[in-house]
């Protein structure tokens, strides 16, 4: 059977639902007109074969992706018509670059032109479309093609099987991941490399089969293959998500001792866990051991740390990781900060959670309604009414629009303060800008009017209200 015939055969399998407008209106120029589209790009090489320019050009764009579509659409046009053609590393080359993309819908469909003009294609190519497939939550198709490299004689590739392998992982069929994979060792079709073994022990992780995770890799050694960072690192997050975090801290030694340098993803799993479990002094370790190595944590471990921090009440430990990310360069998201003065404002100290604003502001990053909100409620807290009116006033100043619960956390700190008929002044400015009171509004006016004996004017405002 030629390549031709099987791809008739699977074509009608390509459900047209896989193609994007742009890929259906191509295929209507090409199947018309089979002249070359002449409106090219003047930075697309012409199409003489042997210019050196064209055939760089290709391997770059195999590695970075094309900068447009319509320059991969128009130069595979080019590619159809040259005489002698190119050869099928070229094609392959093109539909990597338009897998760089994340364009799997088109590779796949400039494929299928590939089997329809008889361009003839290589197992490399089957396992490119094998991995769109995959991409496109089709790995029955990807079988599809399986078929095909057998029909045609060719003899799969690992690069194949792990390919279908990980789109079974990637569509949350473990079970049959786990399946193939044996069969592979069983039949002795292929030998597992480290990328097979990583895609297992990542879906594994995905179902939570921890102990099974732990059991592949002793296995590994056993066949004689060699775990790399990637496999050490799946089985320690698998195993600090189940707070098995001293078993995953052997593994980071066994790791070292086997010369694989733990890196940033390695230690970010062993901080969350550790995180978890609020044991901040081996947090505080880990980080001094990853300086020693030179690894410099990302905001996202900052993130973690400082939560963990301000949960334990010790706001001020996270200020030193923030401080210490900024003077290193990596400067932490709003949410971290955000952390931050939620936790100073919880022990009281609001004047320290006005600073991490001026740190915060420091970095470029505008504060949003929902850190307002922080202080004010935390300045009402402290019975600072007047200074959480005026910040209230500084975010209206600077385009936010004061919520519901901006407005309920300072009326209900006027009454704390007994400033009752400023209280009532700030709700019925409240209902005239067109904020409706919510429940919590209506429970804080009744309370504050009734515990100073305004029954009259409690009973007026909920009146008012409804």
């Amino acid at each position: 059977m030629s390549i031709r015939n099987a791809s008739f055969k699977l074509l009608p399998l390509f459900s047209s639902s896989l193609f994007s407008p742009l890929v259906l209106h191509f295929h209507s120029i090409i199947y018309s007109n089979n002249n070359i589209n002449t409106n090219k790009n003047d930075h697309i090489p012409h199409s003489n074969p042997t210019q050196p320019h064209l055939q760089q050009f290709l391997l770059e764009k195999s590695q970075l992706g094309f900068d447009k579509l319509e320059d991969a659409l128009n130069l595979f046009v080019e590619m159809l018509h040259m005489r002698p053609l190119l050869p099928v590393m070229k094609f392959n080359q093109l539909l990597a670059g338009l897998v760089k993309m994340k364009q799997y819908s088109l590779a796949v469909s400039l494929f299928s032109d590939m089997c329809y003009f008889s361009i003839p294609v290589d197992v490399s190519t089957l396992n490119t479309v094998i991995n769109c497939f995959c991409r496109l939550y089709r790995v029955d198709y990807g079988f599809s093609l399986l078929a095909v490299i057998f029909k045609r004689g060719f003899v799969p590739t690992v690069v194949t099987y792990n390919t279908l392998v990980s789109g079974l992982v990637l569509r949350d069929q473990v079970v049959e991941a786990e399946r193939l994979f044996r069969m592979l060792i069983m039949f002795g079709e292929v030998e597992p490399s480290v990328v097979t073994y990583n895609i297992i022990v990542s879906g594994l992780r995905k179902t939570g089969q921890t102990f099974e995770a732990v059991n592949l890799l002793k296995s590994m050694e056993k066949r004689g293959c060699e775990p790399d960072s990637v496999t050490y690192n799946t089985v320690i997050d698998c195993l600090c998500k189940e707070k098995l975090v001293d078993h995953a801290l052997d593994l980071l030694g066994e790791m070292c001792n086997r010369g694989i340098l733990p890196d940033v993803m390695t230690y970010t799993s062993l901080i969350q866990g550790f995180c978890n479990l609020n044991r901040l002094g081996d947090v505080a370790r880990l980080l001094r051991e990853m300086d020693v190595r030179n690894i410099l944590p990302d905001v996202y471990i900052c993130s973690v740390i400082v939560d963990a921090y301000c949960r334990e009440g010790m706001p001020e430990a996270g200020e030193c990781v923030v401080k210490t990310m900024i003077q290193r360069g990596v400067y932490p998201p709003a949410i971290t900060y955000t952390k931050l003065m939620d936790g100073y404002c919880f022990r009281g100290e609001v004047d320290r959670a006005v600073a991490v604003l001026y740190i915060m502001r420091s970095t470029g990053l505008a504060p949003d309604s929902y850190v307002y909100n922080i202080l004010i409620d935390g300045f009402c807290r402290m019975h600072k009414v007047d200074k959480a009116i005026e910040l209230s006033r500084k975010m209206s100043a600077e385009g936010l629009k004061p919520a519901i619960e901006t407005y309920n956390t300072i009326i209900h700190g006027l009454f704390q303060m007994g400033r009752t008929v400023e209280a009532q002044k700030l709700f019925y400015l409240m209902v005239n800008e067109g904020n409706k009171p919510n429940t919590a509004s209506c429970r804080i006016l009744l309370d504050g009017l009734l515990k100073k004996q305004y029954i009259d004017e409690g009973i007026s405002g909920i009146h008012d209200i409804s």
